[in-house]
């Protein structure tokens, strides 16, 4: 993580970057903050998915299980 410029809040996105390339979200199952049901949604418009039994930051809470699929996904590709 770093940091960000206050200009990318405000601007417009003219295509989603998941549309043309591979892509893959990471369904966070014991998320508090966002509902499993609309990470479902997002995660079909995605290449593939995959399931963690995590909160809503996984990459800073269980970092190695981020890592593993990473390095899962990198091997299948």
């Amino acid at each position: 993580m770093t940091a960000q410029s206050v200009s990318a809040f405000g601007t417009k996105t003219t295509r989603a970057a998941w549309q043309g390339r591979p892509s893959t979200y990471l369904v966070c199952v014991d998320d508090r903050s966002t509902s499993e049901a609309l990470q479902r949604f997002h995660a079909d418009r995605a290449k593939r998915s995959h399931d963690l039994h995590t909160g809503h930051h996984p990459f800073l809470s269980r970092p190695d299980l981020v890592t593993e699929q990473i390095i899962k996904i990198l091997r299948t590709d």
